[in-house]
């Protein structure tokens, strides 16, 4: 009885580490910021710059559309929607990990906006 326990108890053990294995070599790894080039670094500095200016361009042309700032950040915001996309990718095929590209897509976006806001608060007043 002891040795038919004791072989369920290897044979239990052997299928746990080949779960294991196949659920290691299936999980992607991805790289996290501390592990990029410089040059990478670079290009997430540059991306983020070319959202603010699509902002900013998307603002400056339809500043006179409507009555309300707010409402002209929205559609700015809007419109540059895909410019985040493409940032994305970019981030995407540097293989950084998912939840940092959320947070870094969205960081840009919320501070752009508040930067946003009173440039165009200044653009209404004139």
């Amino acid at each position: 009885m002891k040795s038919l326990i004791l072989l369920l108890s290897l044979i239990s053990i052997q299928a746990m580490a080949v779960e294991q294995t196949k659920t290691t070599e299936t999980t992607p790894t991805y790289r996290y910021p501390s592990e990029l080039s410089d040059d990478e670094h670079q290009i997430m500095i540059m991306s983020r710059s070319k959202y603010d200016e699509c902002l900013k361009k998307e603002a400056r042309d339809n500043i006179d559309k409507f009555e309300d700032f707010r409402k002209v950040a929205d559609v700015a915001m809007e419109n540059c929607n895909s410019t985040l996309t493409e940032i994305d990718g970019d981030l995407k095929k540097m293989n950084l990990d998912p939840d940092f590209r959320r947070y870094f897509l969205h960081k840009a976006s919320q501070k752009s906006a508040q930067q946003l806001l009173p440039e165009l608060m200044m653009m209404k007043s004139k």
